[in-house]
């Protein structure tokens, strides 16, 4: 039995079972007696100050008016063991269903809009006290640095070409502007609403470079290139400076590096899984010979 402030408003409510989900996280789809939709997110006290975080940050993006799941309440629950998010649902098919049934002029179609609000998305500018993103990054890479090179089994010439590429240019990055930032970008948080409109969901907010955020998209952008190639064109609103393929070519390096360790890290199944996508980075980008990778499309193509 779930119990949270004013539940008896609920007149429905069923879990949710799809979709990436954080350990002791529970998702729920809620109706209630008044007609409206939303989103229930249940989550250890323990999270509380990081969702609390997490939940101004949502609303600050709110007063966009973009189409987004938008933060409607927030407190304590199930005796205070559990932390309660309630956000507005968001109605229609999520991206990532829908890619395999599109034509290629619609995968492009709805790759520009995706792009479109991913740059709205990042006109939240971060605090201008914000800890510097490179020093944030280097972190992050050293902890996979470290865990890679703790576990012989793992050591391959994948990783070999992988770290030579990421320390030939660590410093690629310099003093990256950063931006409130989604934080798990990808086809499965977005969503084509009946209007023709498209809609994020599932937002892991916090701060940082915008290039993360569309790095994030996919493990497999080879897949539906007119999708991905469209995100980027709709992004930028033009082909991308050379800059960004530095970066993005960067990003997907630590990506690989990351693969490599599954299933050490939680996003595949098992070692081959991971080594299959870190081989598929290494093919598209030439083992790193070529900023731009073999699957993206430019406008003219």
């Amino acid at each position: 039995m779930i119990k949270i402030p004013n539940c008896e408003i609920f007149a429905k409510i069923e879990p949710i079972n799809k979709g990436w989900v954080v350990d002791n996280e529970k998702k729920y789809y809620v109706e209630t007696t008044d007609g409206r939709r939303l989103l229930l997110r249940i989550t250890d006290a323990s999270e509380y100050e990081n969702i609390k975080t997490q939940f101004v940050m949502l609303a600050k993006l709110a007063g966009l008016d973009i189409s987004m799941s938008c933060p409607v309440d927030l407190g304590f629950c199930d005796d205070d063991i559990s932390v309660y998010q309630l956000l507005t649902w968001v109605d229609g098919e999520d991206i990532e269903s829908a890619l395999p049934k599109m034509c290629t002029s619609e995968q492009y179609e709805w790759g520009l809009k995706a792009g479109r609000l991913l740059k709205e998305i990042h006109s939240v500018p971060a605090p201008k006290d914000i800890r510097g993103w490179s020093v944030h990054f280097n972190s992050m890479l050293q902890g996979e640095l470290d865990s890679y090179y703790s576990k012989a089994e793992l050591h391959c010439e994948l990783g070999e070409i992988i770290i030579k590429h990421l320390n030939e240019n660590n410093g690629v990055l310099g003093v990256r502007t950063q931006t409130f930032i989604h934080g798990d970008y990808n086809p499965g948080n977005l969503i084509m609403m009946p209007n023709g409109e498209i809609g994020a969901i599932d937002f892991s907010s916090g701060y940082g470079d915008p290039f993360w955020d569309i790095f994030k998209v996919s493990w497999r952008p080879h897949l539906f290139p007119h999708f991905y190639s469209g995100q980027i064109w709709g992004y930028f609103n033009n082909e991308p400076a050379l800059d960004f393929w530095k970066i993005y070519s960067y990003y997907f390096a630590f990506g690989a590096l990351i693969a490599l360790q599954a299933p050490h890290w939680a996003g595949f199944y098992n070692l081959e899984e991971g080594k299959a996508v870190a081989q598929n980075i290494l093919t598209w980008s030439y083992n790193f010979n070529t900023l731009i990778p073999s699957w993206y499309l430019d406008n003219h193509k």
